[in-house]
C-alpha cells in the first residue's frame, strides 16, 4: 500500500517512477500493489492547499500529476497488469463524519459514474507478474 505518498516522493515524475518500482519489487509475483493518491479532479482539494496553514502548496502541488490517466500510465510503465481504478469519497472526510445526511450524499456522489470522476481519492491497483 502506498497512501497519499506518490505525489510526495522526492524530485520529477522519473524519479518518482524509479522510487516506487523499488517498492515494488520487495511485492511477490502475483501480489497486489495498491496506491491511493488525491485526485486534481476534486474541486475541494485546492482551497484547502491554498488556505491550509497545516500544508504547504509548494510540497503539495505534485499531486496534480495523479490523475486517472497519469497513474495508469506509470502502473503499466513499470509491468504491473490488471490495473483497476475506483474513486473515493468525494466530499472531504471532516464533512462526511460530521453529519449522517452528508455521508449519505457522499456515498451516492460516489455511486454516479461520471460524478465519481471528481471523487477526493483514486484508489489504483495492480498486479506483478
Amino acid at each position: 500500500y502506498c497512501i497519499s505518498t506518490f505525489h510526495l516522493l522526492a524530485g520529477t515524475q522519473e524519479k518518482r517512477i524509479e522510487i516506487f518500482s523499488n517498492l515494488i519489487k520487495g511485492v511477490k509475483k502475483d501480489g497486489t500493489v495498491v496506491a491511493i493518491e488525491p485526485n486534481p479532479l476534486n474541486p475541494f482539494y485546492y482551497p484547502f492547499y491554498w488556505f491550509s496553514d497545516q500544508v504547504s502548496w509548494e510540497i503539495e502541488k505534485t499531486f496534480m500529476n495523479s490523475s486517472e490517466f497519469n497513474l495508469k500510465k506509470i502502473f503499466k510503465k513499470l509491468g504491473l497488469t490488471d490495473v483497476e481504478i475506483t474513486y473515493m469519497g468525494f466530499l472531504p472526510n471532516r464533512f462526511i463524519n460530521s453529519v449522517e445526511a452528508v455521508k449519505y450524499l457522499n456515498g451516492f456522489v460516489n455511486s454516479v459514474p461520471l460524478l465519481n470522476k471528481f471523487s477526493s481519492f483514486i484508489y489504483i491497483k495492480g498486479k506483478k507478474r
